[in-house]
């Protein structure tokens, strides 16, 4: 009698769990291997995992080792052989369309990336993490697409699903070396966010211009995983390529590792005053800024004297600097001729002293007063230099420390 009411109570539980698995999957969940296992084991019975797979999204894999894995499952759960062999049909039939609905997926997300709006790129993306991993294997598909913005795109979706399997990692490093900027950039934030604990070590033995064309994304991937050790290779690359993209992204780099070495100091702020690029002038000067490195200042006043090219935001980059020398001259910048430059000094010095005017004369009186205020003679532990006379293409060249030989500018 107890047996009997032992067997009843088992038969029960059977079927409340199979209830239960049906209605998850009629609210619409996954139905993948593992729960597939978890389902056979429990005893459910053919018909019932019929009706769960047709109410639920499949994302079945199908191999010879998911065979046996499966086919034990069903024995555990006592399923009859000739339940296990349809199931197997089942479960393949159902592989082959799961693999067809994925890959219809990645090319509309594809499309997406070129001709729809951020709002539908936005949605797709969440259609993508729905999925997991299970896309994986069909974005690495298309990640040789043509189109830049279709590899940068999968390169986005990879990282955000953050698949750090062996296979993804190393299909993701490849594309460090695309021949696309936009596409290396977004990989270098990709292997950042994958990144292992021999990542650091690989991409810095990866620094040899024998073996890439492009060294800017693996410049960028050092610079995101933020480990000190990149910074001596970094600083080495930023002065001996004379390649723009390698040598503006170990600026970069150096500047996400916030490096106080000396030698990536006097490394950048050569870089500011730098005859090759505009943009590694740039690109030092934010570096440093973010560093907090006190000689900037001067450094970016001798960069502008120097240059015309790429004044406006060369100067917005002194935002950081609460010194006498900077706003000083920013108020004089406010008088340019230059309305790009202009508009760039008022906004800084609104950053910086968070007054705000939107003339020259305003801001020459409020310097006027203000500027003999102990408070704002020596702020950033610089004392004031004599009040200039002239505008600020004439300005005085400002005192310099006299860096290393290697920083000598």
């Amino acid at each position: 009698m107890n047996d009997r009411r032992l067997a009843i109570f088992g038969c029960a539980l059977v079927l409340a769990g199979a209830a239960l698995l049906t209605r998850n999957a009629q609210a619409g969940e996954f139905l993948d291997n593992a729960k597939l296992k978890e389902v056979l084991k429990a005893g459910i019975s053919l018909s019932v995992i019929e009706d769960m797979i047709k109410a639920s999204t499949t994302q079945f894999v199908y191999s010879s080792s998911e065979v046996v894995e499966i086919s034990k499952a069903a024995k555990e759960g006592n399923m009859p052989q000739a339940d296990i062999d349809k199931l197997l049909k089942i479960v393949i039939a159902e592989a082959n369309k799961g693999q067809t609905r994925l890959r219809e997926m990645v090319v509309r997300f594809l499309n997406m990336c070129v001709n729809g709006t951020e709002q539908e790129y936005g949605a797709m993306m969440r259609a993508l993490l729905r999925e997991g991993k299970a896309i994986v294997p069909y974005l690495l598909e298309k990640i040789e697409e043509e189109n830049e913005i279709k590899r940068k795109g999968i390169l986005d979706a990879i990282l955000q699903i953050g698949d750090k399997t062996d296979t993804v990692t190393r299909s993701v490093k490849l594309m460090l070396d695309d021949r696309h900027m936009a596409v290396r950039a977004q990989a270098a934030k990709t292997v950042a966010s994958l990144a292992g604990p021999a990542t650091c070590q690989d991409l810095i033995d990866s620094l040899d211009t024998k073996k890439h064309e492009n060294l800017d994304g693996i410049a960028l991937a050092l610079g995101y995983l933020n480990d000190p050790k990149a910074v001596n290779p970094l600083t080495t690359l930023l002065k001996e390529s004379n390649d723009e993209n390698a040598c503006v992204a170990a600026a970069f780099a150096l500047g996400q590792l916030r490096a106080k070495d000396e030698r990536a100091l006097g490394a950048l702020l050569d870089g500011i005053l730098s005859d090759r690029w505009d943009q590694l002038r740039y690109t030092s000067a934010q570096a440093l800024s973010l560093i907090g490195e006190p000689r900037t200042v001067s450094y970016v006043l001798r960069a502008y004297q120097r240059y015309r090219e790429g004044r406006a935001r060369l100067i917005g980059t002194l935002a950081k600097f609460k010194y006498f020398e900077a706003i000083e001259f920013l108020v004089d910048c406010t008088n340019e001729d230059n309305p790009e430059v202009r508009k760039t000094a008022m906004d800084t010095l609104q950053v910086v002293t968070g007054e705000k005017y939107d003339n020259y004369d305003d801001w020459l009186s409020w310097w006027n007063i203000n500027k003999v205020r102990p408070d704002i003679q020596h702020i950033g532990g610089v004392a004031a230099p004599p009040v200039p006379k002239t505008g600020p293409t004439t300005v005085a060249q400002p005192p310099v420390q006299q860096p290393k030989d290697e920083a000598k500018p």
